[in-house]
């Protein structure tokens, strides 16, 4: 299901939440596409994860 795109290097990233998911719900979906190993993350307002290339 979906569609995948060719990003090039994701150097920075931020996500919000839309459903009801709890933080570790959207961070195993964003790290399904992303590594996120390779990002300082930060969770503000337990909706969105800001995060920068380390």
């Amino acid at each position: 299901m979906g569609t995948y795109y060719g990003l090039g290097v994701v150097k920075t990233f931020q996500t919000r939440t839309i459903a009801a998911l709890n933080t570790q719900e959207l961070e195993k979906v964003v790290n399904e596409r992303l590594n996120l190993d390779l990002f300082d993350v930060t969770i503000t307002n337990q909706k969105f994860l800001l995060s920068n290339l380390t």
